[in-house]
C-alpha cells in the first residue's frame, strides 16, 4: 500500500459504534476519510487508495457485486471484523469472507492508530512495496506438471522459491526458517493441504498459507476458514489472482516483521506527544497574542492566559461564549470566508471589543484544522495598536518625503528639459552655421579655381604666378581643411537631431575598403604604409549603407595612417561574430555580424582615455600636437556604427598602436521576436 494516498474508503457496518473509531484511527494515520458508496464505479477510483470494508451479514446484490469487482483487482481492500473473535465464533466475519473469499485479509479492534498502522502494514515514510526484504514460498504439490506451473508463476512474480512434491520433504524444509508462505494443494497423498498447513505452523507458528484446489465443495473452504488458511484459491489457478493474493500475504508478513518496533515507536510517540503538549501548553502561556481554540459551532473550547491581558475577560467566562463576544460580526464573517477558501491560515486587522466597551486595534488570524474529527479553529488575536501608530507616523512621513520627491523631480525635469533644449539649440546652431559656412566657402574656393585659370595666361610673368601659385595653394589646402570641419559638423548634427536616415543595400566590406585605400594611396605612398586585408571568409557582403560605412572606414584607415611611423604596416582584418543590437532591451538579441579591425603601429591610446576617445571633440592626448584633427572623426563613426545597431570600440595592442574593431549586422534584423526599440523608424 502506498501511504501517499492519503485517501481512505470504508463503508460501515451493523456496529455503528465502531465507525467513529476507525475514523479517528485513519485520520490519526494522515488520510482523508469517506464514505464508500455503491454507487461508485470501479474506473473512476485511483489506484492509490485504501479500501476498508465493515464486515455484515446483509449484502444487496448490486453492491455485494461491486465490492468483488473492486476486491479482483490489486487495490488495497480489507474486510473490518466487528469483534476480536476468530471466525469460527464470528459469523458476521465468517459469512463475509464466505460471501467475498478467504483470499480478502481482516483487520480487527482495536482501531486505534497503532493498531492500524500494524495490521495495514504503514511504515514511517516506506511504503510496503518499497521494502527490500523478498519473502521465501514454499511450494507443494504432488502433481509435478502443476508444480512446475505453480513454481514458474511465483518465481515470475520475483518471490524465492523452493518447490516439493512430497509433503513430508516440506515439513522438513520448513525446519530451517526460511519460509515466509506456503502455498500448498489440498489433495495429496501423504496429507492434504490443510494437514500440511495444520503441521507447518507446529513448526512455523507465522507462516502464512494459501491454499489450493480442484475441490469446491463448501465444506472444504469452511474447513479452510476455521483453520485460519489465509488465502483460498481454484484449480486453474489464475495468475493475476494468485498475484493478489501474495501481494496481500506480503503486507500481512510485513506488519507482523514492523510489529515490535511500531510497538516501540508508539511507546515512544506517545511520551514524545505528552511532552510536546506540556512544551506546547507552555510555549502558548508564554505568547502576547491570545490564542483561541473554536469547535465546529464557532464557541470557544480553549485560550491561554494572554487572551485575559489583551480582552479584561477571564478564561472561564470566555468558554463557551460565541466569537461575537470578541470580533465584530462584520468582521467575522469577511474572516471566516477567507477561511474557507484555503486551507491555508488567513489574516485581517480589526477591532477588538475589550469587557470594558472600549476597543484596540487588531490582527485576526484564523485557520482551520483538518487533523481531527470535528471542524475545529485556531484565532489568534494579536495586538497592533502600537504598530498602527508607528505606520500612521511613517505614512505621513512617507507622504511628506513623497511631496519633496515629487518637487524635486519636478526640478529635475524642469532642468532635463532645459538641457535638451539647450542641446538642441546647439544643434541647430552648428547646422545652420555649417550651412552659413560652407557657402562662402565655395565662393572663396571657386574664385581661388578662377585665380590659377587666369594665372595660366601667357602674359603673366613667370615670377609672379609661382607667387600667386603659392598663395592659391595655400589658400585651396585652408579651404579644404575648413570645408571637413564643416562638413563634419554638420554629419555630427544631422546624426544627433536624427535627422540622419540609413539607405541599406547588400555591399561588399572588400570593395569599400579597395576604395578607401585608393582614395589614400598618396598619403600612404608619401609615408611608405603598407596595408595588408586579412579575411578568412567566403564572402565579406553585409546590409548596411554604402556612404555611411565608407565615411567610417576612410576615418579609421585616415586615421591609423597619421598615427602610424613611415616604413609601418596597417593591417585590416574580416571576420565573422555576433552583435547585440538591442542593447537597451531587458534580455540581449544576438545576431550574425561582420567584424572589421584596423589595427597600426603609432602610439596607441593612453588607458584613461579609451572610454572618451568617441566623444565629440576629443582627442587623444598622444595626438593633439602631432598629426592633429578636430575631435569629430571618431564620434561620427560611433553615432554611425549606433544607428546600423553595431558596436564600436578601440583597445591597444600588445606591443605598440591601437586596434579600433567595428561589428554590424549581416542580413536585415527580424524584429519578429523582439519588441522595436527607439530608433529603428530610421532604418529602411
Amino acid at each position: 500500500m502506498n501511504t501517499s494516498a492519503k485517501i481512505a474508503y470504508y463503508s460501515p457496518g451493523e456496529e455503528q459504534d465502531l465507525e467513529q473509531p476507525i475514523v479517528y484511527g485513519l485520520q490519526s494515520l494522515g488520510f482523508e476519510v469517506r464514505l464508500w458508496h455503491g454507487s461508485v464505479k470501479v474506473s473512476a477510483i485511483k489506484n492509490n487508495d485504501l479500501y476498508i470494508f465493515f464486515a455484515r451479514t446483509n449484502w444487496n446484490k448490486e453492491e455485494e457485486a461491486r465490492v468483488k469487482a473492486l476486491m479482483a483487482t490489486e487495490l488495497p481492500c480489507y474486510l473490518a471484523s466487528p469483534c476480536k473473535h476468530e471466525i469460527k465464533d464470528n459469523p458476521c466475519l465468517k459469512l463475509a469472507l464466505e460471501t467475498f473469499g478467504g483470499h480478502v485479509p481482516v483487520i480487527y479492534p482495536p482501531y486505534d492508530s497503532a493498531n492500524l498502522a500494524q495490521q495495514l502494514g504503514i511504515l514511517r515514510n516506506v511504503s510496503l512495496k518499497q521494502m527490500t526484504h523478498v519473502n521465501q514460498v514454499l511450494v507443494v504439490d504432488d502433481s509435478p506438471s502443476m508444480l512446475a506451473v505453480l513454481e514458474h508463476y511465483v518465481k515470475d512474480l520475483g518471490h524465492s522459491c523452493f518447490a516439493t512434491v512430497s509433503a513430508k520433504e516440506a515439513l522438513i524444509k520448513l525446519q530451517t526458517g526460511a519460509f515466509d508462505i506456503l502455498l500448498t494443494d489440498y489433495q495429496m497423498d501423504e496429507m492434504n493441504g490443510i494437514e500440511l498447513i495444520k503441521e507447518s505452523r507446529r513448526v512455523f507458528a507465522g507462516i502464512k498459507s494459501i491454499l489450493v484446489t480442484s475441490f469446491s465443495e463448501k465444506n472444504i473452504v469452511l474447513e479452510a476458514i476455521s483453520n485460519n488458511v489465509d488465502a483460498f484459491l481454484e484449480k486453474p489457478v489464475d495468475f493475476q489472482l494468485l498475484k493478489s493474493t501474495l501481494g496481500r500475504l506480503e503486507n500481512m508478513i510485513n506488519m507482523r516483521k514492523e510489529n515490535s518496533r511500531l510497538l516501540v515507536e508508539l511507546t515512544e510517540s506517545n511520551t514524545s506527544l505528552k511532552e510536546g503538549r506540556d512544551i506546547l501548553n507552555a510555549t502558548l502561556e508564554c505568547l502576547n497574542e491570545a490564542v483561541l481554540t473554536l469547535d465546529s459551532s464557532f464557541k470557544i473550547i480553549s485560550a491561554n492566559t494572554a487572551v485575559t491581558e489583551l480582552t479584561q475577560y477571564s478564561l472561564d467566562s470566555l468558554l463557551g461564549k460565541s466569537y461575537s463576544s470578541l470580533i465584530s460580526e462584520k468582521i467575522w464573517s469577511v474572516l471566516f470566508q477567507l477561511c474557507m477558501e484555503t486551507e491555508q491560515g488567513v489574516s485581517l486587522e480589526g477591532t477588538v471589543i475589550r469587557l470594558d466597551g472600549s476597543e484596540f486595534s487588531a490582527n485576526f488570524t484564523l485557520r482551520r484544522s483538518f487533523k481531527v474529527i470535528w471542524d475545529v479553529y485556531i484565532l489568534v488575536i494579536q495586538d497592533i495598536s502600537s504598530q498602527k501608530a508607528v505606520e500612521n507616523n511613517l505614512l505621513s512621513i512617507n507622504e511628506e518625503l513623497e511631496s519633496k520627491v515629487l518637487e524635486r523631480t519636478q526640478k529635475i525635469e524642469e532642468a532635463k528639459q532645459e538641457a535638451e533644449r539647450a542641446n538642441k539649440s546647439k544643434s541647430e546652431f552648428l547646422a545652420n552655421m555649417s550651412h552659413e559656412l560652407r557657402t562662402p566657402m565655395h565662393a572663396i574656393m571657386s574664385f581661388n579655381s578662377l585665380i590659377d585659370k587666369d594665372l595660366a595666361q601667357p602674359q603673366v610673368p613667370v615670377s609672379i604666378q609661382e607667387k600667386i601659385l603659392g598663395f592659391t595653394y595655400r589658400i585651396s589646402e585652408s579651404s579644404k581643411r575648413l570645408l571637413k570641419l564643416i562638413n563634419n559638423l554638420l554629419d555630427i548634427s544631422k546624426l544627433e537631431t536624427g535627422h540622419s536616415v540609413l539607405q541599406k543595400n547588400s555591399l561588399d566590406m572588400l570593395d569599400i575598403i579597395n576604395v578607401v585605400r585608393s582614395d589614400l594611396s598618396p598619403l600612404l605612398q608619401e609615408k611608405s604604409i603598407e596595408v595588408k586585408v586579412n579575411t578568412q571568409l567566403n564572402s565579406t557582403k553585409s546590409n548596411a549603407d554604402d556612404e555611411k560605412i565608407t565615411q567610417v572606414m576612410f576615418n579609421l584607415l585616415s586615421n591609423a595612417c597619421k598615427f602610424s611611423p613611415n616604413d609601418s604596416t596597417i593591417e585590416i582584418n574580416i571576420a565573422s561574430s555576433e552583435v547585440n543590437v538591442d542593447v537597451r532591451g531587458i534580455s540581449p538579441y544576438f545576431v550574425p555580424s561582420l567584424e572589421v579591425s584596423v589595427k597600426d603601429c603609432g602610439v596607441g591610446i593612453p588607458e584613461n582615455e579609451i572610454h572618451s576617445i568617441f566623444d565629440k571633440f576629443v582627442q587623444s592626448s598622444k595626438t593633439k600636437t602631432g598629426a592633429g584633427g578636430t575631435g569629430l572623426g571618431l564620434a561620427i563613426c560611433k553615432e554611425i556604427i549606433d544607428l546600423h545597431r553595431g558596436k564600436i570600440y578601440v583597445k591597444n595592442n600588445e606591443e605598440k598602436g591601437a586596434c579600433f574593431t567595428f561589428n554590424i549586422p549581416v542580413s536585415p534584423i527580424n524584429w519578429h521576436t523582439k519588441s522595436a526599440v527607439k530608433g529603428e523608424r530610421n532604418e529602411r
